[in-house]
């Protein structure tokens, strides 16, 4: 049983899987939390390098949470509720827990985000930053039609 509970919920939201088989959500997070601390408890970081960051939403609003990737890997490491400098200190801290030494991250990616550029540059200063596509080419993009807009207006008058 535990195991269809771990299968669906990679497929599915939880709730849906407690509907599906006749659980309680309660009893299928107690699950998932077992299995998903037992697996993290194995994790080795040591052959982290290069790593991404960015933010999602996770309710309505303004409730963030940050994950941090392997790019290496494509694989998701960490996650955290927030998205300031604090969630990078907070990644270092589980980093070096798993074996990790923050003086191996020699590339982070992320997106202009003041305050993930400050948390990469303090926590590991060895570590060169770049910018996702997305957000540079958003930049661009907001750049040539801020221009275009202005160059409308001269011709206009």
């Amino acid at each position: 049983m535990e195991a269809m509970i771990l299968e669906l919920a990679k497929k599915m939201p939880v709730l849906q899987v407690g509907k599906l088989l006749g659980e309680n959500d309660k009893k299928l997070w107690r699950v998932i939390h077992h299995y998903v601390g037992e697996a993290r408890s194995k994790e080795d970081f040591s052959d982290v390098f290069v790593i991404g960051i960015d933010e999602t939403s996770c309710k309505k609003g303004h409730d963030y949470i940050t994950i941090v990737v392997d790019n290496s890997d494509s694989k998701v490491i960490f996650a955290c509720e927030g998205k300031d400098s604090s969630t990078i200190s907070k990644f270092r801290e589980d980093l070096e827990n798993h074996n990790g030494n923050s003086s191996n991250i020699r590339l982070a990616c992320c997106d202009m985000s003041p305050s993930y550029i400050s948390g990469i540059s303090k926590e590991y200063p060895h570590a060169k930053i770049t910018f996702d596509r997305f957000h540079v080419m958003k930049a661009m993009n907001d750049g040539v039609n801020e221009v275009r807009k202005q160059e409308q207006k001269k011709t206009r008058n």
